[in-house]
């Protein structure tokens, strides 16, 4: 079993990404990685501010079958003078893997996302979006058959559905 998460922070010129914290759930021993410290260079007239985080699961059911989960979420702010700007977003994800057919492996998955942004013109200049805010629903499922032909050659067969909706 795996459980993993990840984030970052950023507000004005610095962006710091946190450590990635994972903990084996058999063992329960945890394991934390410092990934990286950025400087990021932005105007800076432009006020700059968010984050992130994701948190993945991941479990071995039998010898055959791993069963996986993924949730993420984000949120970005920008203002300046000329503009405001904001985006959150919202996904989660499952996948089934089936392992257990000869040099076959089977997937089978859903996702979903919310998506959500706004942008405001100051007067600053004469750009216009339209809409301002918009709001967007994704649902989607798949079913994937990857097939290793010999040592270098997979053959990859998928299908996949899709609903959105824009508002």
């Amino acid at each position: 079993v795996t459980f993993d998460y990840q984030g970052d922070l950023a507000q004005g010129e610095l962006s710091v990404s946190l450590a990635v914290f994972k903990i084996d759930t058999e063992t329960l021993w945890p394991s934390i990685q410092f990934d990286r410290f950025t400087t990021i260079v932005v105007d800076p007239e432009e006020n700059k501010e968010g984050g992130s985080f994701q948190i993945y699961w991941e479990k071995g059911v039998g010898n055959d079958i791993t069963l996986s989960l993924r949730s993420s979420y984000d949120d970005i702010h920008r203002s300046s003078d000329l503009f405001e700007w904001n985006s959150d977003n919202f996904d989660f994800d499952s996948e089934i893997t089936y392992s257990g057919l000869m040099n076959q492996e089977i997937r089978i998955g859903a996702n979903t996302r919310f998506s959500g942004s706004e942008f405001i013109n100051k007067g600053g200049f004469s750009l216009t979006i339209t809409p301002e805010k918009d709001h967007l629903e994704n649902l989607s499922l798949f079913i994937q058959d990857e097939i290793s032909l010999n040592q270098g050659l997979r053959l990859i067969l998928g299908a996949r559905y899709e609903d959105s909706t824009l508002g």
